[in-house]
């Protein structure tokens, strides 16, 4: 056998490999189920959270709200965030004292200035990102802060109807973690 010789290679699969062959796909397809499922419960909101977002809207750059835009015109993207000063959080447990049952409350205070990151991300109607950016800034107990992000959209974008996330986290993945309970989310029109 010389370097330049040509072999070709043929695989058959007979029944004993076919199955072996789907068994090692369904592996697959579980672990990145699994993998899937993991980082969505790693990024799933949970109780006691010191941040909220309020309102997310879009604007034109006049400042007036707008639900529906032109290719080349750009959108203002507008995100409040508020801090909570304290929050109930209601146990699901009783104890017992005395021959009475007593619902067990906790109770977090937020005292102090949270550092977080505004993260705002845009979809296209056909589901693609076309734009992220994020901000970073310091919030206090009972403080409400607006930022503002703008999105020139293309001449050339498709038209339909996009998809704005707003979420407020402490950095990116994988350091970050969620500081509010869930994402807002919007739609607007491009024409």
């Amino acid at each position: 056998m010389t370097l330049m010789s040509e072999k070709t290679i043929v695989i058959e699969l007979d029944g004993k490999k076919t199955i072996v062959l789907a068994l090692v796909l369904a592996i697959g397809v579980f672990s990145f189920y699994g993998y899937i499922t993991a980082l969505f419960a790693f990024i799933s909101p949970s109780q006691g959270l010191p941040l909220d977002i309020t309102d997310l809207a879009t604007y034109d750059p006049g400042d007036n709200p707008k639900p529906s835009f032109s290719r080349g015109d750009t959108v203002q993207i507008k995100v409040t965030v508020e801090k909570a000063t304290d929050y109930y959080y209601y146990q699901a447990y009783y104890y017992y004292q005395a021959y009475y049952y007593y619902p067990a409350y906790y109770y977090y205070d937020f005292v102090g200035e949270t550092s977080y990151k505004v993260i705002v991300t845009v979809m296209d109607s056909k589901d693609r990102p076309v734009f992220i950016d994020s901000y970073e800034t310091t919030i206090s107990p009972g403080e409400s802060i607006q930022t503002s992000f703008s999105y020139a959209i293309p001449t050339g974008a498709s038209t339909g109807t996009y998809k704005i996330r707003a979420m407020a986290w402490s950095d990116w993945l994988p350091d970050g973690i969620a500081l509010a309970p869930e994402a807002m989310g919007i739609t607007f029109e491009v024409t």
